[in-house]
């Protein structure tokens, strides 16, 4: 999982409506991204820029 720490939501950024509109924790798991499911499948993955 990647977490984008300059995009990342608080549950102080969120307001009263948008709490109501999805729970913190729906919010928080959007500040994750998957990236893959071992750490030898990222590792080899990566490919140098040409």
């Amino acid at each position: 999982m990647f977490l984008d720490h300059e995009r990342a939501i608080t549950e102080e950024d969120l307001t009263d409506e948008e709490l109501e509109e999805k729970s913190l924790v729906e919010w928080l798991e959007d500040n994750f991204y998957y990236v893959s499911s071992s750490f030898d499948e990222l590792i080899n993955s990566v490919h140098p820029l040409e």
